[in-house]
């Protein structure tokens, strides 16, 4: 019996200080926020899932995620227009009869 009282102690103990650990972890985030224009700083979007009409999906990532992965599609669809352009002959110059 002596024993379970010792070990009831021993646990009771062991959630105090691990609260009072829990209860500074707060203050510590708080003071660690990061404004919304900060590289880490995390974005969360909500998209529609293709073929659904109803159903969407979250996607967080972090605001250099985010700019790297518009980065990679514009150039992706530049590389796609060049190609295009290059197949059919025409030279993108900016007006026509320029070039």
């Amino acid at each position: 019996m002596i024993r379970v009282f010792a070990i009831g102690v021993a646990i009771a103990g062991m959630s105090i200080t691990s609260g009072a650990a829990l209860s500074q972890q707060p203050e510590e985030e708080a003071e660690e926020t990061l404004s919304r224009s900060d590289p880490d700083y995390v974005r969360c979007q909500t998209r529609r899932v293709l073929g659904s009409n109803a159903r969407r999906e979250r996607i967080c990532m972090t605001n250099r995620q985010w700019e790297q992965i518009t980065r990679q599609g514009n150039d992706d669809a530049e590389n796609v227009l060049g190609y295009r352009s290059r197949q059919s002959g025409i030279r993108s110059c900016g007006s026509p009869g320029s070039c």
